[in-house]
């Protein structure tokens, strides 16, 4: 099922400290870009592309990884290997580059954002820093772990007339996607879903945002929480941080 990745104008103040930060707790977490064969659009704000996710029982019965053990960098082929199927062999699979002279400007559906969570934890997954679970329900830092609550949801957002419910957001660095083969320090991934409760748990339906970050003196969104990430995969408290992710996507 297709994908959609919308990538934002870059934004700038993110210190460079912060995209060694991430760098430095998990192998460089980026995927080499591939080619799109299909037909790609640019509008004045952000560029869509269509991509397929495909999960092979190979790929999921393994570890998937960034690189081998002791890289310090992001490895085609480690990456091939354990991921398989159309995410190593796919032509239009996200991330992409995007070349601004090989493209169009068409009308895009307007994205509305509705989301309407608190972050009371981080996390570090091991291969990237996250806030929230990958699903539509809140959870709760507890003694035994982390707890979903049942009935609650973080929102949504309109993509056009369908509605995607707002799952989590995680960090890359360097950028997956890139623009005219630029690399940008860091990039988020804004996760969404269709909301259709027989996709949940699934990794069909998905829908993106990406938002690039260029370097600068500082960025206040990031500085509520970024030094509460554990250098190590787990999790751990998020206190007074009242984070509203709809300021970074309007």
């Amino acid at each position: 099922m297709p994908e959609n990745i919308r990538l934002r104008r870059p934004v700038s103040g993110t210190h460079s400290s912060q995209a060694q930060h991430i760098s430095s707790s998990c192998v460089t977490n980026v995927r080499p870009a591939h080619h799109l064969t299909n037909t790609r659009t640019a509008g004045t704000t952000m560029f869509k592309v269509a991509a397929s996710v495909a999960l092979v029982a190979g790929a999921e019965a393994a570890e998937w990884v960034y690189a081998n053990p002791g890289a310090v960098a992001a490895d085609r082929a480690a990456q091939e290997a354990t991921w398989g199927g159309l995410c190593a062999t796919g032509r239009e699979q996200s991330p992409i580059n995007i070349d601004t002279h090989n493209t169009f400007r068409g009308p895009l559906p307007a994205i509305e954002t509705h989301i309407d969570a608190s972050a009371s934890y981080v996390k570090n997954t091991g291969h990237g820093f996250q806030l929230f679970e990958t699903s539509p329900l809140l959870h709760n830092l507890t003694d035994s772990g982390v707890d979903s609550i049942e009935g609650s949801s973080k929102g949504h957002s309109m993509f056009g007339e369908d509605k995607y419910n707002f799952y989590q957001v995680h960090w890359h660095s360097p950028s997956e996607n890139t623009v005219d083969g630029k690399f940008y320090p860091l990039e988020a991934h804004f996760v969404h879903q269709l909301d259709d409760p027989g996709l949940v748990g699934g990794y069909h339906r998905l829908a993106v945002i990406g938002v690039m970050y260029e370097l600068g003196e500082c960025n206040e969104f990031l500085d509520q929480f970024w030094d509460e990430f554990p250098r190590e995969a787990g999790t751990a408290p998020l206190n007074g941080a009242n984070i509203d992710l709809n300021t970074k996507l309007a």
